[in-house]
């Protein structure tokens, strides 16, 4: 017998950045928008690198929004870290630790510029070191809520969020 499967599969991968609908920021307590997708399986989780607060969606959660990815792994652009402050706060999530701290860094095409921005990678990150991240300040993004969510913040975005060393 043959049989054909029609599947929908989810675009979100591990890694991406995702800009959250407001709708579905409120009904996670609040989280991000500007979130990190940690791991995929049967649900997605999503952590917040500013506060490490962590949320779990399952798939009826997910396809009841739709929302994808703002910014891929494919668009990592390569930091140097320069300076680590002392981490603010620790959290474990699914068993992963995170430590939030302060980093100063700047992007391997253009040493000149440097940023001061908050990453949840305190724990593994030391001065010398070369980390991936999203360059929120020069990308081009598409994304109908992020330009909502560039409105309505009084400080504007992070002009880049740490993803791995």
């Amino acid at each position: 017998y043959k049989y054909t499967y029609s599947v929908k599969i989810c675009p979100v991968c591990r890694e991406d950045l995702v800009c959250l609908p407001s709708k579905v920021a409120s009904g996670l307590g609040n989280l991000g928008p500007l979130v990190v997708c940690t791991k995929v399986s049967d649900n997605i989780t999503l952590l917040d690198p500013r506060t490490l607060r962590c949320a779990f969606l399952d798939a009826r959660q997910y396809w009841r929004s739709g929302f994808r990815s703002a910014l891929t792994s494919r668009q990592l652009v390569k930091y140097f870290v320069f300076d680590v402050e002392a981490p603010v706060g620790e959290a474990t999530v699914g068993g992963m630790k995170y430590a939030l701290c302060y980093v100063q860094i700047a992007r391997e095409s253009d040493i000149g510029k440097m940023f001061y921005v908050q990453t949840h990678l305190g724990h593994i990150l030391k001065p010398g070191d070369q980390a991936l991240g999203y360059d929120i300040y020069g990308a081009n993004v598409n994304d109908n809520e992020m330009e909502k969510y560039r409105l309505s913040v009084k400080n504007g975005l992070p002009e880049a969020i740490l993803i791995k060393k």
